[in-house]
């Protein structure tokens, strides 16, 4: 979801329209339908919120390790905007329902505050809890690297990423916030998943990874997928212990947010005509607002052919036409005002 080094523009853009399409199916591919071909993205649906959480760190590890006020105040004004305008906005559009209709769908005024405290409000916009748990975790390490030297920043930050995993594997975090209500379990319990892989981006960052392995691409390109591959199986198989959890804990999941990272970030574009780059960077925008309207899109098109019973909702096409609707909702909104343009990009 930020702006990318025009070095990496092929392949982190493949990879941001995949985690954000992926994002949309875990919402709404409720018919996993059998076929060989459809298996990777069933399977990567977990992977899209640790990776584009693992990303945006490792896109913004210079701004973090190196905070200034402006700095911070400019990226939660980047990211707090569109999360309170789009939570809003949300919850405005199912009152005006619920009242043309008289229906019963959210819990009126609570279920603002609720949307806007934890991103986590039942039928507004769920998926927004990751939109806090990103802001809560720029500011606590940018408030760490504020306070200690870099040397000193990136210990505790890995310190945090041991303690976190500590906690999910002693169960002290499913236990802890599984008995609280369902506004607060899930954003809580999923924060604490989140810490290693914001602390990994930073550090993949900071230890210029990628770049290490660039005069190996084609290898390290290979060897990352049979690795991605490995670890599935293995995962299906049950061989990689995992915590019981709130989607995201265990290990697992942080070795599948570098690999792919790693596939994206080694991917050559350059060779491909300027053209060529510009028209798929067209098709490629709008990651961030997509994310934060797809819950809308998605559940105001079941409302709406949900009683028409030749229509069949829930299949694969069903999240590749919420995709392309945000898509074109977004541009739209983008050529109306620059303003609005900023909460869509």
């Amino acid at each position: 979801m930020e702006k990318i080094k025009s070095d990496y523009f092929g392949g982190i853009s493949i990879l941001r329209v995949l985690l954000t399409f992926e994002v949309i199916l875990v919402h709404f591919w409720t018919n996993s339908e059998d076929y060989f071909i459809l298996k990777p993205f069933n399977f990567l649906r977990k992977c899209a919120v640790p990776t584009f959480m693992l990303l945006s760190f490792f896109l913004t590890e210079k701004h973090i390790c190196n905070p200034t006020w402006k700095k911070g105040i400019n990226r939660i004004k980047r990211l707090g905007i569109p999360f309170v305008v789009w939570g809003g906005f949300n919850w405005l559009f199912l009152m005006l329902v619920e009242e043309v209709f008289k229906l019963e769908l959210i819990d009126g005024l609570s279920a603002l505050f609720w949307q806007l405290i934890t991103g986590h409000a039942y039928h507004v916009n769920a998926p927004m809890w990751y939109i806090v748990s990103l802001m809560y975790l720029t500011v606590i390490y940018m408030v760490v690297f504020k306070i200690c030297n870099k040397k000193a920043g990136l210990i505790i930050i890995n310190g945090l990423l041991v303690l976190s995993l500590i906690f999910q594997y002693s169960g002290l975090n499913y236990r802890l916030f599984n008995g609280l209500v369902f506004e607060l379990k899930y954003p809580l319990g999923r924060f604490v998943e989140m810490i290693p892989f914001a602390a990994c981006g930073i550090d993949l960052a900071h230890f210029k990874y990628f770049d290490n392995l660039s005069n190996y691409r084609i290898l390290s390109i290979v060897v990352s997928v049979f690795l991605l591959i490995i670890l599935s199986v293995m995962n299906m198989a049950n061989i990689i212990p995992t915590p019981e959890n709130f989607s995201y804990g265990g290990i697992f999941l942080i070795l599948m947010a570098i690999l792919l990272l790693t596939v994206a970030m080694l991917f050559s574009f350059e060779k491909f005509p300027e053209k060529t780059r510009k028209y798929f960077g067209k098709i490629c925008s709008h990651t961030l607002g997509i994310y934060c309207t797809h819950y809308l899109v998605g559940n105001t098109l079941f409302m709406l052919l949900s009683k028409k019973s030749e229509i069949v909702t829930g299949g694969f096409y069903w999240s590749i036409i919420i995709y392309l609707i945000c898509w074109i909702l977004c541009e739209f909104l983008a050529k109306i005002h620059v303003s609005l343009g900023k909460l869509v990009d």
